[in-house]
């Protein structure tokens, strides 16, 4: 019997393969049809290079007539004596991971590829080769695996950024299209950073990153993440938290949550649960399905044996979080979490205990453990635990410098994250903060500190989308209101997660620079900056002022009489703040809490002698953001009227403002205007903060929270001045007011003198 012939030997030269793959014609439906195959194996079937891509990645039947396999047509191929041949069976060889490779199989394989020549050109193919092949690799082979990646990228890369792929996917023998190339070079990247770090280490969150960019680029247009993406975001946030960096290891959670696909699988979504707990306390907010609160956080002390326990523990445990297990460790030599172990508190989730004590400090029980309560605060600073945080001060602050450490955290925080917030969790910091200043004993130190308390507890929100590029901040908005998702916001930063830590970096503005400003500016030399906060309770009437004009500061707190004249006292110390920094000032530019922001100042300031125009605006550091501002430059003016209205006989004259007509009712961000004048659709309220300038001719609702309030949305986009008017007008009080706004600064004062108008926003300083 003759001997069964050994397979064809490909004859020299050669057309590369991906040359090949690439001339063949296009398929149909995602096919191509046999005969085709039949045709093509007949006249390739003695290239092991060709079997071995038709096995893996050609979609096609079987080659008829092949009796080896994938294993086999890869050690063939990678021992060609053809350059080419060699080569596209390396860039084959991670498809192999599907397979089920024998330990001799791989000691083989990694035999043919150590044969191989390196160069240039085959570099990431025998890189990702080397990977597959590295089953257990250990800690040390694997970081030398990513270092070696590094050095094969081009120049200027860094960890943490995407990888460009093209001139490794361009190469004449290649056949894998980029998108499959960067799925596998991000699981082997994957791969290598859970072998290569026993201790978080600050370029493992950055190599995740790297792996989780690359299966972003390789998703087709317009389709959804997959819940292996999740997985890496929630991976390398774990990693940023075992840094000491809870600020970026919140922004990549929130993104990652705002990312998830239609479907989760269980361990998934217990992973999510467990980062939703945890954006709670950042104050971060994310997809309505997923948001909880820290008021619904189940008690953590059942023995986690009991079915109450075990519940307990699955409501925040993420078995795969590496913190999780260092925590633990931590609880059992730190003082502090002994003083929660000896006062009965379970620690089987060592945070999740403690936001539970927060939950229960107002309890008698809980108020009157002064140990207790001092220990889970500096366990909540020293965690950034933000919301169990505010909870504890509330109840025992203990000094000034737990409360100015809380201040200066959220506006880490804010700065660090400013959009995707929870409105709710932000209003409930600043009540918290409000109440913990009212029981704190002691001055409050040097006039930076009172200005930092002040900023935080006024419209802070408003201020910290101002300082976005405005494109960003039409997106945060529209986030806050629209349904889609993922929203145009979460694109962006999915799209270049980089940013938000260049948003970090940006300048703050801080009471030296207002305070050198109004003495060097000539604009600002008629203007006196007043900041009025509550420091307490506001029945307890405590408040604070912040005062700064042109001969200097003042500053000073007080108690408000209990009574009829309770605002009358508050507006007669504001006048002496005014009065001891300025003479006779022009403009009062007035930044007041929201406990206060109904009380009309106008009159009352008039009454109690202080005769300055007054425009308000969302805090000091939001009004010198905007005087930094370049002006816009002729903007064609607009009118609009609510949809639903009658049109109206009165318009205003032409300019570069942006009118609103009155409508029947008093509008808010809700309502929809149509253009007078224009043909085009309809125009939201969130559109109207384009405009620089805008004048209302009938009330405005604020809203039941800033989400609702159309002149805080906005001031927070490219809104200069918003004027409104605070009841309703007649249509000669209307007239009036449009001929007095046609005078320009001194028609806009005299509008204000008569007591029915409120200016938000600043004057042309």
């Amino acid at each position: 019997m003759p001997a069964r012939p050994g397979p064809r030997r490909p004859p020299e030269g050669l057309r590369p393969l991906g040359e090949l793959v690439r001339a063949l014609p296009a398929a149909t439906g995602g096919k191509r049809p046999p005969a085709l195959w039949r045709e093509l194996d007949a006249h390739h079937g003695a290239r092991p290079d060709w079997l071995l891509w038709r096995l893996l990645l050609s979609g096609g039947p079987p080659p008829a007539g092949c009796r080896e396999d994938s294993i086999a047509l890869a050690l063939r191929a990678l021992r060609a004596r053809e350059p080419s041949v060699a080569s596209a069976a390396l860039a084959l060889l991670p498809a192999l991971t599907i397979q089920k490779v024998k330990p001799q199989a791989r000691a083989e394989l990694a035999r043919a590829l150590a044969s191989l020549p390196s160069g240039r050109e085959t570099a990431l193919a025998q890189w990702l080769a080397h990977s597959v092949l590295l089953a257990e690799p250990s800690a040390t082979e694997a970081l030398e695996h990513l270092r070696h990646l590094q050095a094969l990228a081009p120049s200027g890369w860094k960890t943490g950024r995407t990888f460009d792929l093209t001139p490794f996917a361009a190469a004449p023998w290649q056949t894998v299209e980029p998108m499959r190339l960067a799925r596998w070079l991000a699981n082997a990247i994957a791969d290598l950073v859970r072998h290569a770090w026993v201790k978080p280490e600050a370029s493992k969150a950055d190599w995740l990153l790297t792996a989780w960019q690359l299966r972003r680029d390789a998703r087709p247009a317009g389709a959804l993440p997959r819940f292996e993406d999740t997985g890496l975001l929630l991976d390398a946030a774990a990693a940023r938290r075992l840094q000491g960096e809870p600020a970026a290891a919140a922004r990549l959670e929130v993104l990652a949550l705002h990312l998830l696909p239609p479907r989760l699988p269980e361990s998934l979504q217990q992973r999510v649960r467990a980062a939703s707990w945890r954006l709670a306390e950042a104050g971060l907010a994310p997809p309505p399905q997923w948001r909880v609160h820290l008021d619904d956080l189940p008690f953590p002390g059942d023995p986690p044996t009991t079915p109450a326990g075990l519940e307990a523990a699955r409501q925040w445990e993420d078995a795969e979080d590496p913190a999780l297990s260092l925590f633990r460790a931590e609880t059992v030599e730190d003082p502090d979490w002994a003083v929660l172990r000896s006062s009965g508190v379970v620690l089987q989730h060592p945070l999740a205990a403690l936001g539970w004590v927060a939950k229960r400090a107002q309890a008698h029980q809980v108020k009157k453990q002064h140990a207790l309560l001092e220990a889970a605060t500096r366990l909540a600073l020293r965690h950034q635990a933000l919301g169990s945080l505010g909870r504890l001060l509330a109840i025992r602050p203990g000094s000034v410098d737990n409360l100015v450490a809380f201040a200066r955290l959220w506006r880490a925080s804010l700065r660090a994250m400013p959009f995707l917030r929870d409105i709710r969790t932000w209003d409930e910091a600043r009540q918290h903060l409000r109440l913990a200043w009212g029981r704190c004993d002691g001055e409050m130190g040097d006039s930076e500190t009172r200005f930092l308390l002040h900023e935080i507890l006024r419209d802070r929100l408003t201020t910290t989308l101002r300082r976005l590029p405005p494109l960003w901040r039409v997106n945060a908005l529209r986030h806050v209101h629209g349904r889609r998702s993922p929203s145009d916001l979460v694109r962006e930063l999915e799209a270049d997660p980089r940013r938000m830590g260049l948003l970090e970096h940006q300048r703050r503005v801080e009471l030296w620079e207002i305070a050198a400003a109004l003495r060097e500016h000539p604009q600002l030399a008629g203007t006196v900056w007043v900041s009025v906060v509550a420091s307490g309770d506001p029945a307890s009437g405590r408040y604070s002022i912040l005062a700064a004009g042109p001969l200097g500061q003042k500053e000073g707190c007080g108690r408000l009489r209990i009574g009829m004249e309770e605002t009358a006292s508050l507006a007669s110390a504001v006048t002496a703040a005014v009065q001891a920094v300025a003479d006779s000032p022009e403009w009062l530019v007035l930044a007041v809490d929201a406990v206060w922001e109904g009380v009309a100042w106008e009159s009352e300031l008039h009454r109690a002698g202080l005769k300055s125009s007054v425009a308000r605006v969302p805090g000091w550091e939001w009004a010198f953001r905007v005087l930094r501002e370049d002006l816009p430059a002729g903007e064609p003016g607009r009118v609009l009227q609510p949809e639903g209205v009658a049109p109206s006989s009165l318009l205003p004259p032409p300019g570069d403002g942006c009118w609103l007509l009155a409508g029947a009712e008093a509008v808010d961000a809700a309502t929809r205007w149509r253009l007078i004048g224009e043909e085009g659709p309809s125009v939201r309220s969130l559109g109207l903060g384009s405009r620089s300038r805008i004048v209302s001719l009938g009330p405005v609702l604020t809203g039941a929270d800033w989400s609702g309030n159309l002149v805080a949305l906005s001031l927070a986009q490219a809104c200069r001045s918003f004027l409104v008017p605070i009841r309703r007008l007649t249509e000669v009080e209307q007239e009036e007011a449009m001929s007095c706004l046609a005078e320009a600064d001194a028609g806009l004062q005299r509008l204000l003198a008569t007591g029915h108008w409120r200016l938000h926003g600043l004057p042309n300083l």
